[in-house]
């Protein structure tokens, strides 16, 4: 049962954290050269491999709206942050205090955001039914086993 909640844990964090990393990008929820995540689950690829019903994508809209909603102060500042970033790292000679303060203050936004999106990716789970979560937990594996591979300088998990 344990293993169960923390694999549907798993599956809600990564849509909605997914829909957030997007969310903050430069253009507010739109890809380059694609539609954005909400858009995958309510009317994408994720939707028609689920087999999403229209009225599992109108809640799964609504949800994401206010998630959306509850987190636009804390996006609105992290967007701020890290302009501030930017400019940082825009120098000749970058002030590794600066930027190390400057995460910390950003790291505790990046958490009440990421809390946040556990709670509305729960209800978001809530809304599929036993089928399409078993399906989602299979989707969840593929992109995991692609996500171990990791990438430069320490990001994510090596190996796999």
């Amino acid at each position: 049962m344990q293993n169960r909640l923390s694999m549907a844990s798993a599956i809600a964090v990564l849509v909605v954290t997914a829909t957030v990393v997007v969310a903050q990008a430069p253009k507010m929820g739109a890809r380059k050269g694609g539609p954005s995540m909400a858009c995958e689950w309510t009317h994408g690829k994720i939707a028609r491999e689920l087999g999403l019903t229209k009225d599992q994508m109108e809640k799964l809209k609504q949800i994401h709206a206010g998630f959306m909603d509850a987190t636009k102060d804390t996006r609105e500042q992290l967007r701020v942050k890290w302009e501030q970033m930017v400019a940082l790292w825009s120098v000749d000679q970058p002030d590794a205090t600066a930027i190390k303060n400057l995460f910390s203050e950003i790291d505790p936004l990046k958490v009440q955001l990421r809390d946040t999106a556990v709670d509305y990716a729960i209800q978001a789970y809530s809304v599929l039914t036993p089928a399409q979560k078993i399906k989602a937990r299979d989707m969840l594996k593929a992109h995991l086993g692609h996500m171990r591979k990791g990438c430069c300088m320490g990001f994510g998990e090596m190996g796999g």
